[in-house]
């Protein structure tokens, strides 16, 4: 004990205050000296520590005692609730073991220096600083308690850590090449920030991270867990870095990842936790997954990759989903997954995803290198999809809906299934054999490569253009919602086994021109028709035919290409502007069926129903004419022409104060002359010329005519067609405004008092002059 009295009398004496000072300081030496006295261990008695005689001091050290553990015969071990010391350190050669688990010893800091060791099988060691190892840490069992730093050095050992528990509360954490527990846990406790730094060849057992929701534990490295993560709290962020788990995982706080990559090879549940991605990162879930938690969705791809057999996908929204592993991957519980950025399905093995019974909508790409198999749910891909390399299988009645651009469908299995493609900009269609196609663009599908429709082709918006491909309906398919706006544009095929009529719903893109054929026997035959708004290069006709002539517009291209049997073939109108047969109130009997046999134009036997406005036109019996498959409709009489004039464009523009008029038409049959006619309100009209016209010609021909003197302001002109028979077909009007050029005088010049103007222009009396 060291005692100093003195009495202190405070003045401004400048010399009483450096007194005060000095007498303090000894104080305060003093105290230390006594605070950090030394105990060292010798053992001479025995390996309690709580011999005195074991120790230098030969009393058993206190809380102000640094205690040094030296290589000794009888190494120390814990033998009481309450050893305490100061700064423990433990030398080369030295070992302090914990033992019995109702014993502790507590520390205000730990060093074991290397060649030295901590043994604990139970019990508890606890530091309210930090701990350093250099030398080996053995747990079988127990618990190291620290408030302070964790550090395993680079001569550190800590592969014989096979149970226990190691908890650190603070700080920077540094576990060198031989941190490699075999066992044990250890928890990174509450009320820090922490940074973890990790050798590349250390790694955790079980890991426990229990920080405060305000808190976060940053690794600067790659580290792996070989047992279980659980995040009770805090916010584990690996940012740039790869976290690899063999065990469970269980996230009930945040795991924050930026472009680096969280790797759960075991169960991983999220139930009461959030997955923040916040660059390109990866999740990836081997095995089952409990809960995603609350997901972010703005960035990172979440992997399902079981390595074999069945794992469940979990039911949420995601940014990307990337399927992988030779497994069955199927769509888990709930209504499905929403894939807001692009899905991968990778070819490892047998990839494969199954929709089930589930929706499944993406948003970006999809990209199938394994198999997609849909069952009667619904796969709804808005972006590119691509199946090259992989395998889309309908299992049952499920839907595929493809509105981006379709690379591929890959080798396709229709099953029952239905495809539809809703894209809002024209779409190829890819070439397979599909069970129910929809066609639901109204920009259009266009075909490249041949494809078949087994059971029902439905038109809900937009064409179908085959270019030099075909379209074929299968002997059970049929056809359903084909309109003027919505068919096909181009070659479509028929197989049948059936003697039941088949509409062929053929046009040109902008006029619906269905061909039905009827086959005379049930024996497997294909038929093939396309629709041509064009006359044929050939318009001869056969001698001693009944045909006049035959249409100058369309005509058809129909064929058998596989079977033997013949059939009937039908046009139907319900207008007649459909086949020409507008504003010609004939009988509708002079018009019959034609086919080219190579040289000329022939007449077969055909049966009319109806009037002009609502009628068909059906071959007498079957056709057997195959080979050259040019049909069209002709008519036995010159005044009955199935269209007249076939009129391209009619159009005008104002040219130095002339209106200039030209129009085009592309065929005429027996046309006598046009007429123009002008308006100044679209109800009086008057006729200001006259053109010859070709009579029957398939020539493309364009007229001029030359208004000299129009009328001012905005005029309407119009077109009339005269056949020789003089019938009368108008066209719609046009508007065109062209300013009238005036002539003008002006005498005498010069002049003093007076002035003569004489004007010569068209003048209306319903127009007003201001001078």
């Amino acid at each position: 004990m060291i005692t100093i009295k003195r009495k202190f009398i405070f003045n401004d004496n400048s010399g009483s205050y450096f007194e005060i000072f000095l007498i303090v300081s000894l104080i305060l030496i003093a105290l230390k000296t006594s605070y950090s006295q030394t105990a060292t261990w010798d053992g001479s008695s025995s390996t309690d520590w709580n011999t005195a005689a074991n120790w230098s001091t030969n009393s058993v050290p206190t809380s102000s005692n640094d205690v040094i553990i030296p290589d000794v015969t009888n190494d120390p071990i814990i033998t009481s609730s309450s050893d305490e010391c100061h700064n423990l350190t433990i030398q080369s050669g030295g070992v302090l073991t914990s033992n019995n688990g109702s014993y502790k010893l507590t520390t205000a800091s730990i060093t074991v220096n290397d060649g030295g060791s901590l043994v604990i099988s139970d019990g508890e060691v606890e530091s309210s600083g930090d701990a350093d190892f250099s030398g080996d840490l053995t747990m079988s069992g127990g618990l190291l308690d620290l408030d302070g730093e964790f550090d395993m050095l680079s001569t550190g050992d800590g592969r014989n850590i096979s149970d226990g528990n190691i908890t650190a509360k603070q700080g920077r954490f540094n576990y060198a090449e031989f941190f490699q527990p075999s066992g044990g846990t250890f928890t990174f406790d509450v009320g820090y920030n922490g940074i973890l730094s990790m050798h590349s060849s250390s790694h955790f057992h079980n890991i426990v991270i229990d920080i405060g929701a305000s808190y976060s534990l940053s690794p600067l490295a790659n580290f792996d867990v070989n047992g279980t993560l659980t995040l009770t709290s805090g916010t584990l962020d690996i940012s740039s870095y790869t976290t690899t788990v063999s065990g469970a995982t269980d996230i009930d706080g945040t795991l924050k990842i930026s472009t680096g990559i969280y790797d759960a090879n075991n169960t991983f549940t999220a139930s009461g936790g959030n997955i923040t991605f916040t660059g390109a990162g990866f999740l990836k879930c081997a095995l089952s997954v409990g809960s995603i938690g609350t997901l972010s969705t703005s960035n990172g791809t979440v992997v399902f990759d079981r390595p074999s057999g069945t794992q469940n996908v979990t039911q949420g929204t995601y940014n990307n989903l990337t399927i992988d592993g030779n497994a069955s991957h199927q769509i888990g519980g709930g209504v499905g997954i929403n894939v807001l950025g692009n899905l991968v399905v990778n070819q490892n093995g047998s990839t494969v995803l199954d929709v089930r019974d589930k929706n499944i909508t993406i948003s970006g790409t999809a990209d199938i290198n394994g198999t997609l198999d849909i069952g009667t749910g619904t796969f709804d891909a808005n972006g590119t999809f691509d199946a090259t390399g992989g395998s889309v299988t309908f299992t049952d009645a499920g839907q595929l809906n493809l509105a981006g651009t379709v690379t591929s469908l890959g080798t396709f299995t229709r099953s029952t299934g239905s495809v539809e493609y809703d894209g809002s900009a024209s779409q190829t269609m890819s070439g397979v054999d599909y069970y129910n196609l929809i066609v639901n663009n109204s920009s259009g599908i266009t075909m490249g490569a041949n494809a078949s429709v087994f059971g029902t082709l439905t038109f809900t918006s937009g064409d179908v253009t085959t270019n030099s491909n075909t379209l074929t309906i299968g002997a059970s398919g049929s056809v359903s919602g084909a309109d003027a706006s919505k068919h096909i544009n181009g070659h479509c095929a028929k197989i049948t086994s059936s003697t039941s009529a088949f509409t062929f719903p053929v046009g040109d893109g902008t006029r619906y021109r269905p061909i039905i054929l009827t086959p005379a026997a049930s024996n497997s035959n294909t038929y093939s028709v396309e629709y041509n708004h064009s006359a044929h290069s050939d318009v001869s006709i056969a001698g001693g035919s009944t045909i006049d002539h035959i249409s100058p517009q369309y005509h058809w291209d129909i064929n058998r290409t596989s079977g033997s049997d013949n059939a009937t073939i039908s046009v139907a109108w319900t207008s007649s502007s459909t086949y020409g047969t507008e504003n010609w109130n004939h009988d509708i009997s002079t018009m019959l069926w034609a086919y080219f046999d190579g040289a000329d134009w022939n007449s077969i036997g055909s049966t009319s129903s109806g009037n002009s406005t609502s009628g068909s036109l059906t071959t007498s019996s079957v056709n057997s004419n195959w080979s050259n498959e040019n049909f069209t409709l002709a008519a036995t009489t010159a005044t009955y022409p199935p269209l007249p004039v076939d009129l391209i464009s009619f159009d005008g523009q104002c040219n130095n104060h002339l209106t200039q008029i030209q129009f085009t038409v592309a065929s005429q049959v027996n046309n006598d002359y046009f007429t123009i006619e002008r308006s100044a309100n679209l109800l009086d009209w008057e006729i200001i010329g006259f053109i010859a016209g070709g009579l029957t010609t398939n020539e493309l021909i364009t007229y001029n005519w030359s208004d000299e003197a129009p009328l001012n302001g905005t005029k309407y002109y119009r077109l009339s067609q005269t056949d020789i028979n003089g019938d009368i077909k108008y066209f719609n009007p046009i508007a065109l405004e062209c300013e009238n050029e005036i002539d003008f005088n002006l005498y005498p010049n010069p002049t003093n008092e007076s002035i003569n103007i004489d004007l010569n222009f068209d003048y209306s009396p319903n127009e007003d002059i201001y001078i």
